[in-house]
């Protein structure tokens, strides 16, 4: 093994045994520097188990530099997280990623979970994303209204005039 290799393994090992999480907001904040694609599946059950929003804001950190589907699929699990912030925070890393994550926010809209749908639907409006038109509109009659407010934003945002001077943004 070469020092990367060892020095992953021994993040991985040190993650699996903290408790404490200042320790362990650390170790997944030294894992997502390294940005290894073989720690994603580490960095998405932090996201989905940890109650502690700087390790989640990591982990968040980690799974956008390292951009693969499953990471991106990760950051999607993380729209329907509890915390406001920690939502917006995987919202914003999704939009930084851009055009590789379409077609799975894409997938997302049609996810069981309403803030997955919302969140999606807000990535792919900020995104400006034209593919996204025909999956958005059937969201305009979906059974949450969050959802439907998102839709409708997402298309607003899509079709903007590019020389609208108009600067509104989802609430």
């Amino acid at each position: 093994m070469n020092n990367r290799e060892v020095v992953i393994e021994a993040l991985l090992s040190a993650l699996n045994r903290e408790k404490e999480p200042t320790a362990k907001a650390n170790i997944v904040g030294g894992l997502a520097l390294i940005a290894d694609p073989k720690t994603v599946t580490s960095f998405c059950d932090v996201v989905k188990i940890s109650a502690d929003k700087h390790t989640i804001c990591n982990a968040i950190e980690a799974l956008k530099s390292i951009r693969n589907k499953q990471a991106i699929l990760g950051l999607i699990t993380v729209f329907a997280n509890s915390q406001e912030a920690i939502r917006l925070k995987a919202v914003e890393s999704m939009i930084d990623i851009g055009p590789p994550a379409v077609d799975s926010l894409i997938l997302a809209l049609k996810d069981n979970s309403s803030p997955i749908r919302q969140n999606a639907a807000i990535c792919l409006g900020e995104m400006g994303e034209e593919r996204a038109l025909e999956h958005l509109i059937p969201l305009l009659n979906d059974e949450e209204p969050n959802v439907r407010g998102a839709a409708a934003f997402a298309l607003g945002a899509i079709e903007k005039q590019p020389d609208s001077d108009v600067n509104v943004s989802y609430s």
